[in-house]
């Protein structure tokens, strides 16, 4: 899905980064990152857009993630900083977050997720979740009467 921003007073399309080969992104990416089959992706960098992890692609985010991570059937991802914003996990998928990331966003898990560090409450899905020992489900620090949840700090 294409990013946009205004140049010279038009609306002009981003195009999205697409990795096909495996490497490491060491700087900081604003729009959509599609992750194709066979690559490995190591991120020491900000990721702020959407994420595709495609079929037979993995990421390992050492750096900030803040947007929506999408993991399809046969995908991985390995979460070890903040990963703010919405994740979801195909059924096939996997994701783990390390004992070092903090993850408050909606997570819809029809795969599977294995938490050892921090995860919020807002999880809906067919799928598994393992809390391993060491592990915090975090609660949040308010509820709206429409459902919205509020994490400070």
């Amino acid at each position: 899905m294409p990013s946009y921003t205004y140049k010279d007073g038009e609306l002009v399309e981003i195009p999205d980064v697409v990795i096909t080969e495996s490497c490491e992104l060491s700087e900081s990416i604003t729009v959509t990152v599609v992750i194709k089959a066979g690559a490995h992706v190591v991120s020491l960098a900000e990721l702020t857009g959407s994420v595709n992890v495609e079929s037979g692609a993995s990421l390992d985010a050492k750096g900030h993630v803040m947007g929506t991570v999408n993991v399809a059937a046969h995908g991985e991802a390995t979460f070890h900083q903040q990963a703010s914003g919405t994740l979801n996990i195909s059924q096939g998928g996997r994701v783990r977050l390390t004992e070092t990331c903090v993850a408050l966003g909606t997570m819809n898990i029809d795969g599977e997720l294995v938490n050892e560090g921090v995860r919020g409450v807002q999880v809906h899905g067919t799928g598994t979740v393992e809390d391993r020992p060491g592990s915090t489900v975090r609660q949040p620090d308010e509820t709206w009467p429409d459902g919205t949840v509020v994490y400070r700090g």
